[in-house]
């Protein structure tokens, strides 16, 4: 599948001018047809799955220098911007076309997870034949600061482009920025406290603008949006209270663009990316994982499951090849294909839009090896927990099969992005079969998820109850509910004044998940089949040794257990039967 990128009719008159021709022709670049190709050439070296097959001037709206990468469905995979041969000193690129134009598409509100200028990828070519001064410093350094990839016509780095200029017009702090700019009397636009680590920006040259006839807001933005990231990477306060007074009023949308981007970087609170809930089995874990995707709204193409057992691997969770049998002229072949795995696809599914959230639930974590099912990609599972790269990996790995298909990274550095959210569920009873360390452990938030009954919100009733039977040691058939049922049950499961068991070994309100309106009958037949192999099992036996029992003294196998119930006598001690009781 081959890629195109589109431009406005509009930039192809200004490079067919004779002057930019001649700018470029001791670069080897003859006529407009070669800039082209060494335009593509470019593009596709830096990031070969692009795979940028044409470039296309088409009667669209875009600004001058704004293009869009699109496939062969014309869906956007990313924002090209082109640094024409000449460019004026005050051009203030960056903000003028890049920043303009993206305000209009900016994804920079508070419902989308990630805190970058831009949902996709943006790529700036500069084929400035020229040395770059101060504002054209700005943008190169600026782009690269901005997350967006800045790439050179001619394979210049960046400091063969600044040339004998570098040490002056770069910069990689906040304060060093300030006090490049200022040195250039260029400063009017923000103060820094840096006793209080704060940055306070002012708004004196934007309130009365004569709207929309004035470069202004270009020049605010070039200056201010790099300061402002800085602020955010460094945990500076961000101060935007010379807004309060004028801003409601204002329309520019570059303006706009900036205050409601620092407004987001500002508000930055943290939130969980990676969480595992962990109880009782029956607990509710993953009604409460389904519960909280379902308030969110998120649709059934950016959720991704699966569930861990003792068998599953590293190959099945990231992808492996697998023989695939193909027809040809009634011949059949055999060929290998890569089959993605839950992780790929869910990390894949994120790159492509990252505005929405994409949750990939891991079930069961504690019956699978997670050490080796994680592998490499463990790394990456230690995330920023503030500034604008919060949510994102905080270390990248190599790994050439997850980002085969990525078209976000132009290279095999995998991170995970902001929007990508990992649950997990484990069981408590379930960890002593694969152990996790505690390197694993700490990268997630672990939420307690309580054997305590829950009700309907709506209605105030228990989930899940029914009316269960029992027989005391007379035989007489007794009745209780199952919320006091399983309760009273744990409590003797873990109480010391009982079996003394922990925690563990309870169950929780859906251990058993009863039909809606089941008769007397099915619901018996339910607890002998689910729930007595299970106290037999991982309760009784483990409590053999001890004086007190759960079943009754001359209960002595499960087919004794399983008969006794069957026939409507009574199974348990005479020890919980008046604990049911009480």
């Amino acid at each position: 599948m081959s890629n195109r990128i589109v431009f406005s009719d509009k930039l192809k008159d200004i490079l067919l001018a004779q002057d930019s021709l001649n700018l470029i022709a001791d670069k080897g670049i003859e006529n407009f047809e070669t800039f082209l190709e060494k335009l593509k050439n470019s593009i596709n070296s830096y990031n070969p799955k692009l795979d940028i097959s044409s470039v296309n001037f088409l009667d669209i709206k875009l600004d001058t220098y704004s293009g869009l990468i699109q496939n062969e469905k014309e869906n956007t995979l990313g924002y090209f911007f082109l640094i024409p041969p000449k460019l004026g000193t005050r051009s203030g690129f960056l903000s003028q076309q890049v920043l303009g134009y993206i305000s209009n598409i900016i994804k920079i509100i508070e419902t989308s997870p990630t805190y970058e200028v831009s949902n996709l990828p943006v790529y700036i070519l500069n084929s400035d034949v020229e040395e770059i001064i101060l504002s054209k410093a700005i943008n190169i350094v600026g782009a690269k600061l901005l997350g967006f990839h800045f790439i050179d016509l001619y394979n210049r780095d960046e400091k063969d482009i600044l040339q004998k200029k570098a040490n002056k017009h770069t910069f990689n702090s906040l304060k060093d920025f300030d006090e490049l700019l200022k040195l250039n009397g260029d400063n009017e636009y923000f103060d820094l406290d840096n006793a209080n680590a704060k940055i306070i920006f002012k708004t004196e040259r934007l309130k009365n603008l004569e709207e929309p006839l004035t470069n202004e807001p270009y020049y605010f933005g070039i200056k201010a949006l790099p300061a402002l990231r800085l602020a955010s990477n460094e945990f500076f306060d961000i101060d935007l209270s010379a807004f309060d007074e004028w801003y409601p009023t204002g329309t520019n949308k570059n303006i706009k663009s900036f205050y409601e981007y620092a407004t987001k970087l500002k508000s930055i609170k943290y939130s969980f990316k990676q969480k595992i809930f962990y109880g009782a089995p029956g607990t509710g874990k993953s009604y409460l994982v389904d519960k909280i995707i379902d308030e969110k709204g998120v649709s059934d193409n950016d959720i991704f499951r699966v569930t861990f057992h003792p068998e599953y691997t590293y190959s099945d969770f990231i992808g492996q090849l697998l023989p695939t049998v193909e027809e040809n002229n009634g011949e059949k072949n055999i060929s290998y294909k890569f089959n993605k795995g839950v992780f790929t696809e869910a990390i894949e599914r994120a790159y492509s839009d990252t505005s929405n959230e994409v949750y990939l639930i891991l079930e069961e974590m504690s019956r699978g090896d997670v050490a080796a099912i994680f592998g490499d990609v463990f790394q990456l599972l230690d995330r920023h927990k503030i500034g604008s790269k919060f949510g994102y990996s905080r270390y990248f790995v190599n790994n050439d099969v997850i980002a085969m298909d990525i078209t976000y990274f132009p290279d095999n550095k995998i991170k995970l992005p902001p929007n990508l959210i990992i649950m997990g569920t484990v069981n408590t009873s379930d960890q002593n079969v694969f152990v996790m360390d505690t390197a694993f452990k700490r990268r997630f938030e672990w939420e307690y998820v309580s054997v305590k009954p829950v009700k309907n919100n709506a209605t105030g009733v228990f989930l899940n109850n029914v009316s269960i039977a029992y027989y005391d040691s007379k035989d007489d058939k007794q009745e209780t509910e199952w919320v006091d049922f399983y309760m009273k049950l744990n409590n003797f499961i873990s109480s010391k004044e009982y079996l003394d068991l922990g925690e563990d070994k309870q169950i929780g309100q859906f251990f058993i998940e009863f039909p809606v309106d089941a008769t007397d009958s099915v619901i018996s037949n339910i607890i002998k089949n689910k729930l007595l192999q299970y106290l037999w099992s991982d309760i009784h036996k483990a409590s053999f040794k001890r004086d007190i029992s759960l079943f009754a003294e001359d209960i002595s196998s499960f087919s004794d257990l399983y008969d006794r119930f069957s026939s409507d006598k009574n199974v348990f001690s005479e020890v919980f039967i008046q604990l049911l009781n009480s």
